[in-house]
């Protein structure tokens, strides 16, 4: 039974996971998709971590909302299981996630020269190493 709810539990984080990705590409707030499907964003953030299932009509609203095919949202999933886990998602997915992921790589593309992506570059790296809280 363990590993049952394992499984559920890695199926709803990967959902949950592509619920994140559409609203930061879409540059939605927890709060405005929430509204816009009759929920708190709180139950939205349960969503996409994975702790809350989604139900079947809620799956439909949200990829409404999010402007998305719902079986988008199933692609991490084969056969009831999830097919990626944290440390094997590639860096796309990854960057997609995080707040401002969305942001950064659509700045980034907009970039038309190549010394300046590598300024960029060097920048971030700089940034990544620096001691937490930019000392």
């Amino acid at each position: 039974m363990k590993q049952r709810d394992d499984t559920h539990r890695s199926v709803d984080k990967a959902i949950g996971r592509r619920v994140r990705i559409a609203r930061n590409m879409l540059g939605i707030s927890q709060e405005r998709l929430a509204d816009q499907i009759g929920l708190t964003f709180q139950q939205v953030q349960k969503y996409e971590k994975g702790s809350n299932r989604i139900s079947g009509s809620r799956m439909v609203a949200i990829a409404d909302v999010l402007q998305r095919p719902v079986a988008w949202f199933f692609q991490d999933v084969q056969d009831g299981k999830a097919e990626t886990t944290e440390p094997g998602r590639d860096l796309v997915t990854r960057m997609l996630e995080i707040p401002y992921g969305v942001a950064l790589a659509q700045a980034f593309l907009a970039i038309e020269h190549n010394a300046n992506r590598h300024n960029v570059l060097a920048i971030t790296e700089a940034l990544a190493a620096a001691p937490a809280g930019g000392a």
